[in-house]
């Protein structure tokens, strides 16, 4: 473990002072690659044991929708056909196999970051919050070196060993976890509910069968402390690792929220994906172990002079520059906008809003015609897959449904008619009320790529709609393949 400063070179620099003059130069000094390499080996296992869990369920949520929710921007994104998305996730499996193992590793990471984006954007209903994590950790590796040690392009020759990279590779990586760390506190920070211990007190409620301390899980105090302990561990956890003094406690709470985290709930590879990650901040030697894993190569001191930036270097820090502004501007949209960001979900994607809201919802959508004398009860279950259905409380996903069935619809020859749809949802234990407009006719609005649509109603002027509408149930749609097959002809059954 190293003993000067917490990212001190790896070797020392002339009157132990690093180079003056900017933080480009600093930026560009040699740090130690072991945390890389031992980040690169983890990431690859991991991504494997992500794409190892998605693949039994590629045919049924790939493959047999003729339906899929997209985001925002994005509905251009389709599955490939027949058979091509199975090896499509084979082709991403190898990609993992070839990161952790460094060959070919620059063309493994574009490779594993453009096919898991391109899953990611197919279908929303699928993806969690790492999902999105998984793939900016990918298109980073692209661009640093961890292949330069401990990899078998090393072992081929076709890349030179050095136990040195410049201090940025790390500090990209750094820097996405830290805002990852940073915002998912701030959203807790935020949020009246969390502050009040939900939804905390509601998840640890269903775990009262936890081995040990699953009896006092039910308790109102164990949904404060879990909610204010989370929000403290994500606010502080870079500094702490970062400051010499509390190091060793920040990697001891890491180790215990991550593992806490992966036994208390279901969120796949997460807890084991950001625990190798966190580890980024130790000093970058750390794998070394003291000189159990030695170093190959001199410490790269002459890179210690003065470093006379030039194109590449500059090139280097633009684009380090807008991607990270990009990252921090992103989580920060729902600001502009107005309401409770966990029930407009306005500005909720890809912002590290996570666990904030326990929803319930009952919804139910119907076809009326335009005077309004015929109506009858959509069943989304005869449009959709189990997986999907259950997604259909987002309020882009609810009119991205409604479309569908307005297309499926005119399809078959149908006119002049409104879908319409009646809410019941309840955030954080709230009695149930109004999500969305009951009189707006979805088929009349737009999907917007940024902002609060004007039709759903704010949290806190919405009110309980009263009882479901009863009304016959609609036809079942018509398949989209038989659709296409005899065209636009069928009048509606």
């Amino acid at each position: 473990m190293q003993s000067a400063s917490d990212d001190a070179p790896s070797a020392g620099t002339p009157g132990g002072l690093l180079p003056e003059d900017s933080l480009l130069q600093r930026l560009l000094n040699p740090v130690d690659i072991a945390s890389l390499v031992f980040f690169r080996i983890f990431f690859g296992v991991i991504a494997f044991w992500h794409v190892w869990l998605q693949m039994p369920d590629v045919k049924t949520k790939y493959i047999d929708p003729d339906f899929h929710f997209t985001y925002p921007g994005f509905g251009w994104v389709e599955p490939l056909p027949g058979e091509l998305m199975h090896v499509v996730v084979l082709v991403m499996a190898a990609a993992t196999i070839f990161i952790a193992l460094g060959l070919y590793y620059r063309y493994a990471a574009a490779v594993f970051f453009l096919t898991h984006t391109y899953i990611l954007l197919i279908d929303a209903s699928v993806a969690w919050n790492h999902y999105y994590l998984i793939s900016l950790l990918g298109f980073l590796l692209i661009f640093v070196p961890a292949n330069k040690a401990f990899s078998l392009d090393v072992a081929r020759g076709a890349v030179a060993q050095s136990d040195d990279v410049p201090a940025w590779t790390l500090w990209s990586l750094r820097g996405q976890m830290a805002i990852v760390y940073f915002f998912a506190g701030l959203a807790k920070l935020s949020s009246h509910d969390w502050l009040n211990g939900e939804p905390m007190s509601t998840y640890l409620s269903h775990k009262t069968d936890f081995p040990l301390i699953g009896r006092w899980l039910a308790e109102d105090w164990a949904g404060y402390l879990g909610s204010y302990s989370g929000m403290l561990f994500d606010l502080l956890i870079v500094p702490a690792l970062l400051w010499r003094r509390t190091r060793y406690l920040g990697l001891a709470l890491a180790v215990t929220f991550h593992l806490s985290n992966s036994l208390i709930f279901s969120i796949q590879v997460f807890p084991w994906l950001a625990l190798a990650a966190t580890l980024l901040f130790l000093p970058p030697a750390w794998p070394r172990l003291g000189a159990q894993w030695r170093r190959l190569t001199e410490p790269a001191a002459a890179h210690f002079e003065s470093v006379r930036l030039n194109g590449r270097h500059a090139a280097i820090a633009g684009l380090l520059a807008l991607y990270f502004v990009f990252q921090v501007l992103l989580p920060l949209r729902h600001f502009l906008y107005s309401g409770n960001a966990e029930w407009t979900y306005a500005g909720h994607y890809h912002a590290w809003r996570m666990l904030l809201a326990e929803r319930e919802r009952e919804i139910a959508f119907y076809i009326t015609s335009d005077d309004d004398a015929s109506i009858c009860e959509v069943d989304p279950t005869a449009y959709l897959y189990p997986f999907q259905t259950v997604q259909i409380d987002i309020p882009d996903m609810i009119v991205q449904f409604a479309h569908m069935v307005g297309e499926n619809y005119e399809a078959r020859g149908a006119t002049d008619f409104k879908i319409r749809v009646w809410t019941d949802f309840s955030i954080n234990g709230r009695e149930g009320r109004g999500l969305i407009d009951p009189d707006v006719d979805l088929l009349s609005v737009s999907r917007p790529l940024l902002g609060k649509p004007s039709w759903i109603i704010d949290l806190e002027d919405a009110v309980p709609l009263g009882e479901k509408p009863v009304a016959e149930r609609c036809p079942d749609p018509v398949p989209l393949e038989r659709l296409r097959q005899i065209g636009s002809a069928l009048e509606p059954e």
